[in-house]
């Protein structure tokens, strides 16, 4: 997850745009040099956590049901009001790295925090400091619009499990 990138790291959070900064950084998903913790020039990429949330359900319950999921009580094609309420009651000490809030996958203060929602133009720090190349859009989960998966009390339930990622990254945006 903290990629070593020359003398510096750029953090690629699952759910988070990591298939698309992995094959930009190295051309390949695996076997990929990891850092135990970040060191030197620091660059986290994040995601909205309520959108990170659907795309975990759409990759995760729907479309490739994995054990790890079923770890934690969720079900293959379980009703995403089921999965979100169970999420919710996973600590982050429990969770799978996919709903980990991206606050404590980061655990710290990158020098530079990026986002999937521009990652075009955000990338494009990544380049000038790392010297790499452009970013493609690996591993899509098709659905629609995140926002069409929430009712106003799920989305609390969501908001106040992310509560810390929408304070430290997405201050005023729901």
């Amino acid at each position: 997850m903290h990629l070593a990138v020359g003398t510096g790291t750029v953090t690629a959070i699952p759910k988070a745009g990591s298939a698309s900064i992995r094959r930009a950084l190295f051309g390949q998903l695996y076997e990929i040099p990891e850092r135990e913790a970040p060191e030197g020039y620091w660059v986290a990429f994040v995601r909205h956590p309520l959108a990170r949330l659907v795309s975990c359900y759409q990759h995760w319950i729907v479309n490739a049901f994995h054990h790890r999921m079923a770890v934690h009580g969720l079900t293959q094609g379980m009703p995403f009001a089921d999965f979100v309420k169970a999420v919710a009651a996973i600590p982050d000490a429990d969770a799978d790295m996919h709903f980990k809030s991206q606050s404590a996958l980061i655990d710290g203060q990158p020098d530079y925090i990026g986002r999937v929602e521009t990652i075009r133009s955000d990338w494009k720090h990544a380049q000038s400091v790392f010297g790499v190349g452009p970013i493609g859009h690996h591993n899509r989960t098709d659905h629609a619009g995140w926002e069409s998966f929430y009712s106003p009390e799920l989305a609390t339930i969501a908001l106040e499990r992310y509560q810390q990622d929408m304070e430290q990254y997405y201050e005023g945006h729901l």
